[in-house]
């Protein structure tokens, strides 16, 4: 069966789900055949807006590429397909715009700013993950593309970590890392920790945190997203 994307609107907001089309209890554990949006605020039950189906890749399921991002707006409904990212009307889901990508996406924000603007890493070449870029959800447009690192090497990195935080993209991958304005690319800081240490990971929205690993030690940091200075931190 074809798997499928649902986007069903419950109480006010917006949710998403996936299957394969086939036949199930779809309920969770106790099989009981209820979703859990069932009960919601107000008693109102989920309505399902549309759904699409997942793009054919013409390649064994272990080895499709990865699709890394979904994001959504009163207006649009956008996943990352093949090589590109689709954003769909979310009155009906037609189609209203294709932004291509250079190659296939590998890491995603799952955050955007209050303009709905977003950021994608994806396969540029023969680096890997090796390009960052940022659109508008609404529209599909392309703000800035740039180079996740740009060293000697010409080496994007592996285990791409990407969110976006308070105006700033934030990037880190296995070897560096890197902050942008969300608008206009410009770069804000980089590689700002001692070399034994790391950024591992990113978390974003309001606030941006950091992971950061120093060897066998691992601490959770705030950081001032336009400058990458830490304002607390914690030791796990």
């Amino acid at each position: 069966m074809a798997a499928v994307v649902a986007v069903a609107l419950v109480a006010g907001g917006v949710r998403l789900f996936g299957g394969d089309g086939g036949d199930g209890d779809g309920g969770g554990p106790g099989g009981d055949g209820k979703a859990a949006g069932d009960h919601v605020a107000g008693g109102k039950p989920a309505e399902q807006l549309f759904s699409l189906k997942q793009p054919d890749t013409h390649v064994k399921r272990e080895d499709a590429p990865l699709a890394a991002g979904s994001w959504i707006t009163r207006k649009i409904y956008a996943k990352t397909s093949l090589n590109a990212v689709e954003g769909h009307r979310v009155d009906g889901g037609r189609r209203a715009w294709n932004l291509p990508l250079a190659g296939p996406s590998c890491a995603a924000s799952p955050h955007m700013t209050d303009e709905h603007v977003t950021a994608i890493a994806f396969d540029k070449g023969s680096d890997g993950c090796s390009a960052v870029a940022a659109f508008d959800v609404d529209t599909g447009e392309k703000l800035w593309e740039k180079p996740l690192a740009e060293d000697e090497f010409g080496f994007g990195g592996g285990d791409v970590n990407l969110t976006v935080a308070d105006g700033v993209v934030a990037a880190t991958w296995i070897g560096g890392h890197a902050a942008y304005d969300v608008t206009s690319g410009k770069k804000l800081w980089k590689d700002n920790v001692e070399e034994t240490c790391s950024h591992a990971r990113y978390g974003g929205g309001a606030r941006l945190l950091a992971v950061l690993e120093c060897g066998r030690k691992v601490s959770i940091h705030e950081l001032d997203p336009r400058t990458g200075r830490g304002t607390w931190s914690c030791r796990r």
